[in-house]
């Protein structure tokens, strides 16, 4: 789906101030919240970690550098991942870990830690130019083409971090920005029919009403 960058960079500032709202909520209810279950392994604090890192990246791996792109779209990443990472073992492995790491660096105000990755993350957008290069783990790409990645990456472990609220007592959440669900749903389909026609032949049919998915289906 050809989107415009303005649409791309609106779509990134949505989700991000979504999350910042959705950890808010952390902060109203008992300190113990953060030590439930999170996702999989991870504790909530483990989560708002991982997530975390869908702003810090962004800055990490920003360069001012125009040079000539190694992908040329967001789906490019998520394939290049696949083809050139490690094993799906050893990646589940690593990706654990790093979302661990994150959320102890959260240090003790967990709320204002991410509020600061979120403002220092859009602020470094808004003033950049789309063209400019992210250093990605997928390899080099304009950070128009990264950034609907990390929208991805909010919105998906956004709506994790619902669920674990709903789970610890939290009833009144807000709802995921339209524009940014509506650029992930665009996004998985293209990876869906990078990864493959029996994959993505799957995904149509069961949006489609004519089947369910297989256990455990995941277009990443």
């Amino acid at each position: 789906m050809e989107t415009s960058s303005d649409s791309v960079i609106q779509s990134f500032n949505d989700a991000a101030d979504w999350l910042v709202a959705l950890v808010a909520l952390l902060a109203v209810v008992p300190a113990s919240a953060w030590d439930a279950p999170g996702l999989g392994e991870w504790t909530v604090r483990d989560l708002v970690g991982h997530v975390g890192r869908a702003l810090s990246t962004v800055v990490e791996y920003h360069s001012s550098q125009l040079g000539e792109p190694e992908l040329h779209s967001p789906s490019d990443y998520y394939r290049n991942l696949t083809l050139s990472g490690p094993g799906a073992a050893e990646l589940n492995a690593s990706v654990a870990e790093r979302g661990r790491l994150a959320g102890a660096e959260l240090g003790d105000d967990p709320v204002a830690s991410v509020t600061a990755l979120r403002d220092t993350a859009v602020a470094l957008v808004n003033d950049s130019d789309p063209d400019s290069l992210c250093s990605s783990r997928g390899g080099s790409m304009r950070l128009r083409d990264y950034l609907p990645t990390r929208t991805l990456e909010l919105v998906i472990h956004g709506l994790d971090l619902d669920r674990a609220l709903r789970n610890v007592g939290v009833a009144d959440v807000p709802s995921v920005p339209g524009d940014a669900l509506s650029q992930t749903l665009h996004l998985l389909a293209d990876v869906a029919t990078v990864r493959g026609s029996v994959n993505a032949s799957a995904l149509v049919m069961a949006m489609t009403g004519r089947g369910g998915l297989p256990q455990e289906y995941s277009v990443l």
